[in-house]
């Protein structure tokens, strides 16, 4: 009963939030284009609120083709407001130097063409490199696909444009570190069947969205492939641990968590999906954590926010012989946009540590 009350509260006061910058954006434009704020303002207001709750239900509710065309268009509504809004408050300085029109009309082209920019973005994914030095016996080359966010905006042909770059580069080991899977609805049961025909072993640790789609259906969805979920758990695999730590807000979760995973003299891999307790990750001998969810703000002006919440937002951390790298992410969440960050994928080569000569 709290939770579902803490729920409710936080949806009012986005809605109540999400309502006013409606209201905001939209009659500063009609304001600048010398038009009345009269019944066709409160459509317009009212129907761009409402788009994204009422896709959110139809998708929940009927799961196809047209449900998820209207789903994806209303998430890319999301990612153009936040654009607009930030020309828009930009035009109210133009205003006081140019025509009030052709602020509006500058405003308007700017964001389509930022908008445009960033759905092209968002639907290609860079590829990054990098070696390190640890505890193997062999070289040992890992696949990394942080935040998918496969479902109903990046589908099952996401997944095969991950897989068909991972079989170019070459992997021994493909890992997950949350949220894989996302969407208010059912996911399509073949999503993740793409990923098996790598050949190799694929791990998935729990992000937040894992449990926002639910728990069973995360599992009905990943048992229909060869992926492994550790949850609060390890697995011995390629001649290396890995840890898999379930997301969580609480900032002592791997304190809690990590004891007895490790296991001294293998080279010990954590996944562990936000970027939180490397201290501690450090003082239980893990070697390298995997970690995303920050997505470094995706869309401008969260790049700059995201910094509030994590130190640690992208790239390399160290404490100790520990090794972080935090992913922007293989996907996106919400719109398939990304204006000011980029998607990734990761490929980290783990070579044998050179012994010293004596």
């Amino acid at each position: 009963m709290a939770h579902q009350k803490g729920t409710l509260i936080v949806l009012t006061i986005f809605l109540a939030v999400f309502a006013l910058v409606h209201a905001y954006i939209i009659g500063r434009l009609f304001v600048w284009l010398g038009m009345p704020l009269g019944v066709e303002y409160v459509w317009i207001v009212a129907a761009g609120v409402l788009l994204f709750p009422v896709a959110s239900a139809l998708e929940q509710r009927f799961l196809n083709w047209g449900t998820r065309v209207l789903y994806t268009l209303a998430t890319v509504w999301m990612g153009t407001l936040t654009i607009l809004l930030l020309t828009v408050v930009t035009g109210e300085l133009l205003v006081f130097f140019m025509d009030s029109e052709l602020v509006a009309l500058t405003v308007l082209v700017v964001t389509a063409g930022a908008a445009v920019y960033a759905l092209v973005a968002g639907r290609r994914f860079i590829v990054r490199e990098h070696t390190i030095t640890g505890p193997v016996k062999k070289p040992l080359r890992i696949a990394m696909a942080s935040d998918v966010h496969a479902g109903a905006v990046h589908g099952k042909r996401y997944v095969q444009l991950i897989v068909d770059e991972i079989t170019r580069q070459g992997a021994d080991l493909i890992v997950f570190p949350g949220d894989l899977v996302d969407g208010p609805g059912r996911l399509p049961d073949d999503l993740l069947e793409p990923i098996d025909s790598l050949g190799i072993p694929a791990i998935h640790s729990y992000g937040n969205h894992e449990f926002y789609v639910g728990e069973k259906e995360v599992e009905r969805v990943i048992q229909r492939t060869n992926i492994t979920s550790l949850r609060n758990a390890h697995k011995d695999i390629k001649g290396i641990r890995v840890i898999g730590i379930d997301d969580s807000e609480d900032r002592n979760q791997l304190k809690k968590q990590l004891v007895g995973h490790t296991k001294k003299g293998m080279f010990n891999l954590l996944l562990y999906h936000r970027p939180d307790g490397l201290e501690e990750a450090a003082k239980h001998g893990v070697h390298l954590m995997l970690s995303g969810h920050t997505h470094n703000g995706q869309i401008y002006p969260f790049t700059l926010l995201v910094r509030m919440r994590f130190a640690r937002k992208k790239g390399w951390y160290a404490v100790d012989t520990t090794k972080l790298f935090v992913s922007t992410g293989a996907g996106t969440w919400g719109p398939p946009m990304r204006l000011g960050s980029r998607s990734e994928l990761v490929f980290i080569t783990v070579v044998p540590e050179k012994k010293e000569k004596k």
